[in-house]
């Protein structure tokens, strides 16, 4: 019936993410008939900017209570230390990362994972750090493919028998 058993579901089960229809006057204006005719008191918006962004923007044409509860896998909203999905998917990744370790040791190995960040490379700092990761790479700072080369020549010089290189999907170097 599709009611009950979502505990295990990842993103939005109610299939309300990106409505283009709400970017309008005319969506929101429906939006505001739906909140009245269900009765509802305030909106709770668990999301991140571009939510953040309708939210307010239709709290001030209707002067409608909501609430923001920051929701952001990569993190990237500012004012906030650490959004719901970001422990997950760092904790994800790190996990990941230390599954191939001991494959890479073994085989003497390079590990490049790319990790999710187009515009913010927070997840990968952190799981680059976490992982011990010999570089990590983020569209933050673009520090060039010779710097890159030479760190991981350096490293192979070191007797290490592999590296791990972690990088964000919104890194230069790596596209």
């Amino acid at each position: 019936d599709g009611k009950g058993n979502i505990i295990n579901k990842g993103g939005t089960i109610l299939k309300s993410a990106r409505s283009l229809s709400f970017k309008t006057k005319e969506g929101r204006k429906k939006a505001y008939e739906n909140i009245k005719k269900f009765e509802l008191d305030k909106i709770i918006v668990i999301e991140g900017d571009g939510s953040f962004r309708g939210a307010k923007t239709f709290e001030e044409e209707y002067k409608f209570p909501t609430i923001g509860i920051p929701e952001s896998m990569n993190n990237a909203l500012s004012g906030t230390n650490n959004t719901l999905g970001f422990d997950t998917v760092t904790n994800t990744v790190l996990e990941e990362i230390d599954k191939s370790r001991d494959t890479a040791s073994s085989h003497n190995m390079l590990v490049c994972r790319e990790v999710m960040g187009l515009d913010s490379g927070f997840i990968t700092l952190n799981t680059g750090i976490g992982a011990g990761a010999e570089e990590i790479l983020i569209p933050e700072e673009h520090l060039g493919i010779d710097r890159l080369v030479k760190s991981l020549q350096d490293s192979s010089k070191s007797d290490k028998t592999s590296s791990i290189v972690v990088v964000s999907e919104g890194d230069q170097i790596y596209h």
